[in-house]
């Protein structure tokens, strides 16, 4: 009886289980663990991607914060425009109309001319309680009072510039806040000219008959004015009579 000794027995006590043998063209025994090895790859290779998409999740919000916080410090806050320039404050100064020198003072500017001049403007005989007011920036130029009625005569208005008056004698006078000088004849009356012989004064009180002609109230002589309001005048004696007392003008706006 001859025993095996090449491993293949059957049932050998302690070896390893016998092999079928195989035959060339028959398919291996299927493995019984092999679906179970799949699903747990599959497991795995899920758990990888879904790990390496959050990490690329959160990467690029971290990117995207970044950005936004660089673009919010880069931003800069708009520029307030300012002015440099100072408010201009208007200067003003106290003036006193009492006395004007010039008609550059009048709040109205330049005067101008009257229709119809050179106006001829005549003082006549006014009688003992009659006054004619003079305004040399209001037409008409003249008005007459009755100095006897109260109630129609309050006194010589605000803004008068002379007064011609008679209760023996006639009376020429310049009310305070004007002026009125002479010009002599054959002097061009001129603003400049004008202007300082009003400025020089003189005529305050001319009595007619009684020195009038002294301070050159006479014919042909040109009596300058310059009103409250700075309106310049220019009145050329055209006629004049002492006894009873009347005095014609031609009266012209110089400015």
């Amino acid at each position: 009886m001859t025993t095996d000794t090449s491993g293949h027995g059957s049932g050998t006590p302690g070896g390893p289980p016998a092999t079928p043998p195989t035959t060339p063209g028959t398919p291996a025994p299927a493995d019984p663990h092999a679906g179970a090895r799949i699903a747990a790859r599959a497991t795995v290779i899920g758990a990888v991607i879904t790990g390496l998409s959050a990490v690329l999740v959160w990467g690029l919000g971290v990117a995207f914060t970044g950005d936004e916080k660089k673009n919010e410090g880069d931003a800069k806050p708009p520029t307030a425009i300012t002015s440099s320039a100072t408010p201009v404050r208007p200067v003003i100064e106290p003036s006193s109309r009492s006395l004007p020198t010039s008609p550059s003072e009048s709040p109205d500017g330049p005067a101008k001319p009257y229709p119809g001049e050179p106006m001829t403007m005549k003082l006549l005989v006014p009688g003992c309680s009659i006054r004619t007011e003079i305004d040399f920036d209001k037409t008409p130029l003249t008005r007459r009072f009755d100095t006897n009625d109260v109630a129609v005569d309050p006194g010589p208005e605000e803004g008068v510039d002379m007064i011609w008056e008679d209760c023996s004698p006639t009376s020429l006078l310049t009310r305070p806040g004007a002026r009125a000088g002479v010009l002599p004849k054959g002097t061009k009356a001129t603003k400049a000219t004008c202007l300082d012989a009003a400025n020089g004064g003189g005529l305050e009180e001319a009595i007619i008959g009684f020195g009038a002609a002294e301070l050159g109230v006479v014919k042909g002589n040109t009596i300058c004015a310059l009103s409250d309001k700075g309106r310049l005048m220019a009145m050329e004696i055209v006629n004049i009579i002492e006894e009873p007392s009347s005095i014609e003008m031609k009266v012209r706006t110089i400015v």
